[in-house]
Parts: C-alpha cells; sequence; structure tokens
C-alpha cells in the first residue's frame, strides 16, 4: 500500500493552510515573542518587521526570520498604526494623545508631526508620494495628509470605528471598520464602495500590487484575501486570536498582529508538491479509504479541509482514527500534529 503526502515547509509552528481550489495556498509561521497586544506592523524591502508593541509602548524591529528583536522606538502611549515611508521612515499614530509620530529608521530624530485633532487614531499607511493615510477611529473618518503631516483633508466620513487603512497604486483607500465590510474610497471620486461579506469586524486590511485585498477577520478568528472587487473570497491562515492588522512584503508574504500576546505571524505563498512518504513517517491508512481512516500515531488538533479549503472536520483531542464515511467522494488534506508538536499535513482520497 502507497501513503502519500504534501510536503510542507518545517518552520517555528509551521502549518499548510489550503484554500479555494486553483488558489495559493500558504505556510504559517510565528515570528518574535513578548509583544503585548501588538498592533501594527510593517515591513521594510530587505524584510526586516516593524510592530507597534502596543501595551508594550514600544516599536520593536526584527529580522526576517523573527530574531534580533530590537526596541527602536520608546515612551509610546499605546501606539497602534506604523507605517514606513520610502526613505525608511517610521510613521507611528499613538492612540492615547491623538498624534502621529515620525522617526528616522534607526529610531533616532523622534518627531511629532500631526498633533491633535484626531480621536484615537488608528491605522497609518503611506502612498508612493508620501502622503500619509490615517484612520481616525473615534471621529469615524479617513484623513489625508502630505509627507509633512500637513494639509489634513477628510477622505471619507460616517465611518463605524475604522481600524486600519490601506492605499493601491491608483491611489485608492481601502479601509475595515465595525461594518463587516471592507470599504473602498475610490481616488477618482464617487460614492463609497463596499466590498466583500461575511466578515465578523474586518479590522485589518492590506492591497497588494494586483489588487486583492486581505482583511484580518476579527472575531472569525481568519486572514481572508479576495479579489479586487470583493469576490472569490478565501480564508488563507489557519486558526489566528483575534487578528487585528495585516500587511505585506514585496514577496507577496503576509504578516498579522493579534490582540492577545501572540507572536507576529508570517503567511508566505507555498508551493506543495506531492511525494511518496517513508513508511518511517506518519502513516494514513487505508489510503484511498471509504469510511475510517486510521494513523499510525495518535494526532491532536486534526482538521479537514477539502480541496476547496473549506473546513469539513475537527478535533481537538487526540486520536488514532477519523470516519470519514459522510464525506463525498474526492481528495481531502488533514492538518495535525504529532506527540513531538509537529504539524503534519498529508493528503487522503474519499472512494
Amino acid at each position: 500500500m502507497k501513503i502519500y503526502l504534501i510536503n510542507y515547509i518545517f518552520l517555528i509552528a509551521a502549518c499548510i493552510c489550503p484554500s479555494q481550489a486553483g488558489a495559493q495556498l500558504y505556510t504559517q509561521t510565528n515570528l518574535g515573542s513578548d509583544f503585548n497586544s501588538s498592533n501594527g506592523v510593517a515591513v521594510d524591502p530587505s524584510g526586516n518587521i516593524y510592530v507597534a508593541d502596543r501595551l508594550n509602548n514600544l516599536i520593536k524591529k526584527m529580522n526576517p526570520v523573527g530574531g534580533n528583536i530590537q526596541i527602536v522606538g520608546l515612551y509610546f502611549q499605546e501606539p497602534m498604526g506604523i507605517a514606513l515611508d520610502a526613505a525608511g521612515n517610521i510613521l507611528v499614530s499613538e492612540t492615547q494623545t491623538n498624534k502621529i509620530k515620525k522617526m528616522t529608521p534607526d529610531g533616532t530624530n523622534l518627531q511629532t508631526i500631526v498633533n491633535g485633532g484626531m480621536n484615537s487614531p488608528h491605522g497609518v499607511t503611506v502612498d508612493t508620494a508620501g502622503n500619509i493615510y490615517l484612520a481616525d477611529s473615534g471621529n469615524g473618518v479617513v484623513r489625508r495628509f502630505n509627507s509633512a503631516g500637513q494639509n489634513n483633508t477628510i477622505l471619507g466620513n460616517g465611518f463605524f470605528n475604522p481600524n486600519q487603512v490601506a492605499v493601491d497604486a491608483a491611489g485608492n483607500v481601502y479601509l475595515a471598520d465595525g461594518s463587516h465590510k471592507i470599504k473602498r474610497i475610490n481616488a477618482t471620486g464617487g460614492p463609497v464602495q463596499e466590498l466583500g461579506s461575511g466578515f465578523q469586524y474586518a479590522y485589518g486590511v492590506a492591497v497588494d500590487a494586483s489588487g486583492n485585498i486581505y482583511i484580518a477577520d476579527h472575531i472569525n478568528n481568519v486572514v481572508k484575501k479576495m479579489n479586487n472587487s470583493g469576490t472569490n473570497i478565501q480564508t488563507i491562515s489557519a486558526y489566528i486570536y483575534h487578528p487585528v492588522s495585516v500587511t505585506l512584503d514585496n514577496q507577496g508574504n503576509v504578516y498579522v498582529t493579534s490582540a492577545s500576546s501572540s507572536p507576529v505571524i508570517k503567511l508566505a505563498p507555498a508551493s506543495l508538491s506531492v511525494t511518496e512518504a517513508s513508511s518511517k513517517k506518519t502513516g494514513i491508512y487505508p489510503n484511498p479509504a471509504k469510511d475510517m481512516v486510521y494513523f499510525s500515531e495518535q494526532l491532536n488538533s486534526i482538521a479537514i479541509h477539502n480541496v476547496s479549503g473549506i473546513l469539513v472536520w475537527h478535533q481537538k483531542d487526540g486520536s488514532v482514527s477519523v470516519n470519514i464515511s459522510a464525506f463525498p467522494a474526492g481528495m481531502y488534506i488533514i492538518t495535525a500534529k504529532n506527540s513531538k508538536g509537529q504539524v503534519i499535513t498529508k493528503k487522503i482520497m474519499k472512494e
């Protein structure tokens, strides 16, 4: 009997997260530690990661693999949003003082560039021209400033607790607020558009170079991706406790913070292939199967997705078998943890 598995990348607490058929799969990796309700996250062209460590009142920087964590900004009062401009300067929205602050890449020369006039500022981002966009959460508006923090312009109002803001290459602005939808303010004017559905408190938003939109779906505890029209919505992460902020690097990797002391989570596009497994690996048998599937060792936190990325079965407690008799025929992906805490990802065929 042959047993097949999907090759996976072993990273820190990694898993393979299936999305919809034909869509990109992602590996999920934890980066860094000792954050206290981190919020904003940004990545520079070299892959270094900057985090607004909100309740520690710090800005931290770590290398692309989550090591060499440094404090680059002190004495903030609940930093919420963070962004990097083209020169690498760090912009931080400070929710307790209603300020936007700016400092050089090494954390020096800290200055306040917007002082007041806001109410609990949250997410902040920068466009290619250096203009600054802010989700002014308490006032329910989106603001735009020039690179010096001047020319305060309200782009849209009447939003409900806007949390994070993103801007694409065309100057369209995307907003995550408490309406359970993503909203877009078009650069060419016109009414605000609502994009997507099925979110439970869309908290964070980012947009990639192709116009795809990424959402931190706060209450559903996942990250989702949709096209620029707000359709073809896919879940691209495993469980993340209350994700709050999301951003991308120049390689298409997605970075997420959550409302706990969790590390930053990296979702990296994965290329999976099917190979024959050694008999010394964790086995699944029979495969294909009609009803019962057995494991060669006890597995925990078992999740089974179909090829459309839909979770069809899960169990937190340990087990050595699964009854798949009620599953429609086809391919399924099992993700689980073995006794060593390693993530096992395998493919099974239901006859």
